[in-house]
């Protein structure tokens, strides 16, 4: 007796459920603006920084649209930048409708709440 065989079509809805990576990365955001801060104990080129910053950032989807660079002596403890950097952010986000804003140094838990 002769078998029969059956085929399926597959889904977008079937591919969906088949990646491996759900959740945060699929819901990346997609326009972004980099921030560094540029002190005197800084060791490497702020601009080259952002430039691999934002190909990393490329690479996870997002699309830069705007860079933001503060010259501290002393970064302030409470939001890493200047209350003047904060609003001048606070603008751009808005400006271009941004879904995030990436740091090129790690914020501090404190930090990360007060912006």
């Amino acid at each position: 007796m002769a078998q029969q065989v059956t085929t399926q079509k597959k889904t977008n809805k079937d591919y969906d459920e088949q990646k491996p990576m759900q959740g945060l990365l699929s819901e990346a955001p997609t326009r972004t603006i980099l921030v560094s801060i540029d002190t005197p104990n800084t060791n490497w080129p702020i601009n080259e920084s952002l430039d691999e910053l934002e190909q990393l950032a490329s690479t996870a989807g997002a699309t830069c649209v705007d860079r933001l660079v503060q010259h501290l002596a002393v970064p302030n403890p409470a939001t890493l930048l200047g209350s003047g950097k904060v609003e001048e952010l606070k603008q751009l986000v808005q400006f271009h409708n941004c879904d995030a804003v990436i740091f090129d140094l790690e914020l501090k838990p404190n930090q990360h709440r007060n912006l």
